[in-house]
């Protein structure tokens, strides 16, 4: 009896640390992911939420200019494929068909937009389309 409550207490410790560190490099991979635009590869000044009519659901962007999301909000509403959101398991994507750029994207909230314009420094920019 006492090995079996050891044996579950070791076990479960490993579960929690292999969890733990799992989402320690996908937030470094998430915020790594908004450094670059994924329209233009340059450096990112500007976090904003864009809507996908596909999913029909806003994310969390950031990218260089407000020229790029013009361009990503207007290859998403046209549905050209340009520019695309995808979905594996755990997140979501936009993706540059062009360039392969890509960037993880959380869902269009104020704490998620808050949180990656104080980690990587970027301003906040409201735009409609």
């Amino acid at each position: 009896m006492e090995n079996k409550i050891i044996f579950i207490t070791i076990i479960t410790c490993l579960s929690i640390s292999i969890y733990c560190e799992y989402k320690k490099t996908s937030n470094i991979n998430y915020l790594k992911s908004h450094k670059k635009c994924p329209s233009s590869g340059y450096e990112t000044k500007f976090t904003c939420c864009i809507h996908d009519p596909e999913l029909n659901n806003g994310f969390v962007i950031s990218v260089n200019s407000i020229k790029d999301i013009s361009k990503i909000q207007k290859s998403l509403n046209s549905n050209d494929k340009i520019f695309e959101i995808k979905k594996n398991k755990y997140s979501y994507f936009l993706i540059n068909n062009h360039n392969n750029l890509k960037q993880i994207i959380p869902k269009c909230e104020d704490m998620n937009k808050e949180e990656i314009m104080k980690k990587i420094n970027t301003k906040d920019i409201y735009y409609s389309m």
